[in-house]
């Protein structure tokens, strides 16, 4: 099961690089006796991922990072990455005293693994893009370059504001708390599944305020903010639907705005029969039971666990975005995304079928919370975190009017004026880069 939707997964158009008080109890999916992290065994802790997989891939060579204007940022936390290693930011301050207390935080996107044969193919490169850079920070470099809504470009209306990436090393789409899993293999070794607790650090040191590692350049505190616009695409789309609520109440700012690029995995349950409905819930509940309880124990949106008595539901894209979900967002997704599409082939949907559910699915989401909602018809998974962001276009199907990008839905949805722009199937009204 899981396998079948991971091999799916095409290229993520983003670089890669190789890249007190007590703590807040978890409001996590597992049942309560679940919530720990899970150690490796009552001897000697099992071996590092690098480790364990040396013999099948003794030296990975994840592509270096490029120059740019941000600056990474080691945390100090006891969360780590997939190896082991200190989980990382990347962070520039903001240029234009008009913006010293606006703040765009970008979670980095990636897929994700969940046994032996997907999380040693990850790390080894076996499953490109995906490589161990995506599982670690050994390799993340002084600087790295800033794309999509953290671009310094002149048009980007984010490029003065304080910018921040959150680095992926957790392959647990943004909500694990397991710490030490063990992965059964030949040898056993032991994976780090902590991006929740990875996102919590990140925004406590932001609170603080940072400087970075190089001393170059410093941030913050985080406190009192103007506005916040927390982005997320892909597996980090997943994660922002996850987190959304609980930041916007967390940062306190004057005004909150999420960014839910690429993550469209559930068809409105109006728009598909009664029979589509339970495949799509069968290949759910696999995937909650197989990865978000037994591997990564994952926190998932509070408002939903505490009122669902199946927390499998929690998972369910539209069912979080149209029942539970408040903070203000933008939702975008592609009628004909490619990586997203093997979720949908789980549920038993044609390629014919799906560019027109994607479609009726986003018009039920429209509304409400969802501030905008934007649909492309163009094949592109990703835009938040590219040049497609100011580049791919799109009107709306039924209404017409002006092609919106990314960008400017999201610039109308901090104005109080986003738009619904939603492609059909045919892809007439959308302007593809």
């Amino acid at each position: 099961m899981i396998a079948a939707l991971l091999a799916g997964c095409v290229a993520d158009p983003e670089p890669r690089r190789p890249a007190e008080p007590e703590p807040e109890p978890h409001s996590s999916v597992a049942p309560p006796d679940s919530t720990a992290p899970v150690p490796a065994h009552s001897g000697e802790p099992l071996p590092e991922i690098a480790e364990a997989t040396a013999s099948r891939c003794p030296d990975p060579t994840p592509r270096p990072a490029s120059p740019g204007d941000l600056h990474r940022v080691l945390l100090d936390t006891p969360a780590r990455c997939n190896d082991g290693s200190a989980p990382a930011l990347y962070v520039a301050p903001a240029t234009d005293p008009a913006h010293a207390n606006d703040w765009v935080l970008s979670l980095q996107s990636g897929s994700f693994c969940t046994d032996d044969e997907t999380c040693a193919a990850r790390w080894c490169g076996d499953s490109p893009p995906y490589d161990a850079a995506l599982m670690s920070t050994r390799w993340a470099a002084p600087t790295t370059l800033a794309v999509g809504v953290l671009d310094p470009r002149q048009d980007n209306v984010f490029a003065t504001w304080n910018r921040v990436e959150f680095v992926y090393c957790s392959s647990d789409l943004w909500v694990g708390t397991h710490g030490d899993q063990p992965i059964d293999a030949e040898p056993p070794y032991r994976v780090h599944f902590e991006g929740h607790d990875i996102f919590e650090a990140g925004l406590d040191a932001l609170e603080l305020g940072v400087q970075s590692d190089d001393g170059a350049v410093s941030l913050g505190p985080l406190s009192a903010p103007g506005v916040v616009v927390l982005a997320g695409s892909s597996a980090s789309g997943f994660g922002v639907l996850q987190k959304m609520d609980r930041t916007e109440q967390r940062v306190s700012a004057e005004r909150f705005l999420a960014i839910v690029d690429g993550w469209t995995t559930h068809p409105a349950a109006e728009v598909v029969t009664a029979e589509a409905s339970e495949r799509v819930r069968t290949w759910t509940d696999a995937l909650y039971a197989e990865a978000h309880v037994a591997m990564w124990g994952s926190v998932l949106d509070e408002s939903c666990v505490a009122g669902s008595a199946d927390p499998a539901r929690c998972t369910d894209s539209d069912g979080l975005l149209r029942n539970h979900l408040t903070a203000p967002r933008v939702v975008r997704a592609d009628l004909t995304d490619p990586v997203m599409y093997p979720f949908w082939f789980e549920g038993g949907f044609t390629p014919l079928e799906y560019p027109g559910l994607v479609a009726a699915t986003l018009r039920a989401q429209a509304g409400g919370s969802s501030v905008s909602t934007i649909g492309s018809n163009c094949g592109v998974h990703i835009v938040s975190r590219s040049t497609a962001f100011f580049n791919l276009g799109v009107a709306d199907a039924l209404t017409g009017g002006r092609s919106w990008t990314l960008h400017d839905a999201v610039v109308a949805a901090l104005l109080g004026a986003g738009p619904t722009a939603i492609d059909n199937p045919l892809g007439a009204f959308s302007e593809c880069p």
